[in-house]
């Protein structure tokens, strides 16, 4: 009887000592799936290289830990920027990079009064002082200027709109508007908009941006002569590049080249951030397409019609260019100024001019068809722009496998940081060797050089 006293309460403290483990092993599950995912975190993370990039190093780590800090705010999107209050302490380490001031004037839209009080040009040229402060510190970059550019039309536009309010109603499509804000903003700043013009085109050197988009605000004052110009100018230049500011010029330039970021996770946050590049501005490229190709037209002018062809084809395939200025390049290609040449100019052409100008065509159905199955590769990533429900589901799904808010967060920017990749280096590969052969076209003869 003793005996059976003593294994029950044998038992007793086995199933005490069981339960007290159990207990404690729910306890440890928060640090266990912790542990787990700095695991997993640090399994995209390729060793250091011999000579690291201190800043962009510094930069992706405090993104990794911003992750972790606001994990509990993530919702299938985060915008992640750092505060220009927080990189401002960077300034003693990091401030005879220029690159730094690049990477300030990206942040300086939540720059404190406190601090802006007391830089030379506070509020809007807060931005202008930060990129001729990377000038300053010996960056010969073509994006400063792209930014600086941007920056003036931008405000310059905005002003102008403010100014004089909405376009009357006889002004009723866009380059009609345009055209009417840029009438006031020529009467009015036309001095300190001929400055950065002046400086843009200084700069501008073997890139071929800047001649482009000085060509669309030509046609958008009506100054189709001086477009043209400034179009065969762009089509000559031999840096067909998009430029980006830091650290997106590095971020961009790898994934063209196929080559992914040593952190992908952290390099996915950053990538969340990349804006379509300033040039791809549809409505208004578009619209200057429209513009001269009506004019070749009306003058009969194929020669003409080409430079735009070799624009159109240029600008879809430039390098480091995003999908959507492929698309942007193959819609104006061929359905304006292939459709100019096919259904509408004035003078018939022969059969072998109508069979050669249907073998651009199907090149550019080529071009739409891989355009296609390249973001047919790339994924949707779960966002604002997004279904809640598919979304919420997206979500649900990858918590079960990895656990919280921090497990999908590292989940999602990973998925992101390939979808770049596939697109700029699809861009690479597979878009831009097309629109090359579609450029060999000759429109001065509708004929292709092999015939």
């Amino acid at each position: 009887m003793a005996r059976g006293r003593t294994d029950a309460k044998q038992v007793g403290k086995q199933n005490h000592r069981a339960g007290r483990a159990y207990w404690l092993v729910l306890a440890m599950l928060p640090l266990i799936a912790w542990l787990v995912l700095a695991a997993q975190a640090a399994l995209y993370r390729q060793p250091a290289t011999a000579n690291p990039d201190l800043l962009l190093d510094r930069l992706l780590d405090r993104l990794g830990q911003y992750l972790v800090e606001h994990q509990a705010d993530w919702d299938g999107y985060m915008e992640v920027k750092l505060p220009d209050r927080e990189l401002a302490t960077w300034e003693d380490e990091f401030g005879g990079d220029p690159r730094y001031w690049m990477l300030r004037h990206y942040y300086a839209t939540d720059v404190p009064p406190e601090y802006t009080a007391h830089v030379p040009g506070a509020g809007f040229n807060l931005n202008v002082y930060f990129l001729r402060e990377a000038q300053r510190r010996g960056l010969a970059d073509p994006a400063i200027i792209k930014e600086l550019y941007k920056t003036y039309e931008w405000r310059l536009l905005k002003l102008a709109r403010q100014d004089v309010g909405p376009a009357p109603p006889s002004y009723s499509t866009l380059p009609e508007r345009n055209l009417y804000y840029w009438r006031y903003i020529d009467e009015h700043y036309g001095a300190e908009f001929e400055e950065i013009r002046t400086e843009l085109l200084a700069v501008a050197g073997d890139y071929s941006w800047p001649y482009y988009r000085l060509a669309m605000v030509e046609s958008e004052h009506c100054n189709n002569e001086a477009a043209w110009e400034l179009i065969r100018r762009g089509n000559r230049a031999p840096l067909n590049q998009v430029t980006h500011c830091f650290p997106f010029n590095e971020i961009i330039g790898q994934f063209w080249d196929g080559q992914p970021l040593t952190d992908r996770i952290t390099g996915g946050m950053a990538y969340q951030e990349v804006v379509y590049p300033w040039l791809t501005d549809p409505v208004r490229t578009k619209d200057m397409v429209i513009r001269l190709t009506a004019d070749a037209r009306e003058r009969e002018d194929l020669a003409a019609l080409g430079e735009l062809h070799l624009y159109c084809c240029r600008f879809g395939s430039m390098e480091r260019a995003s999908l959507l200025q492929g698309l942007n390049g193959l819609v104006m290609a061929k359905n304006i100024v292939l459709d100019a040449a096919q259904n509408q100019w004035p003078v018939p052409h022969t059969a072998e001019q109508r069979q050669a100008l249907a073998r651009l065509h199907q090149k550019f159905l080529n071009i739409n068809q891989t355009c296609r199955a390249l973001s047919h590769q790339t994924g949707v990533p779960p966002g604002p722009a997004v279904p809640t429900s598919r979304a919420r589901q997206w979500i649900d799904k990858w918590a079960n496998v990895l656990g919280g808010r921090l497990g999908v967060a590292v989940e999602y920017y990973g998925w992101l940081h390939d979808d770049g990749l596939i697109e700029y280096h699809g861009m690479c590969s597979q878009i831009a060797p097309l629109f090359a052969e579609a450029e060999q076209f000759d429109y001065a003869t509708l004929s292709w050089p092999d015939e």
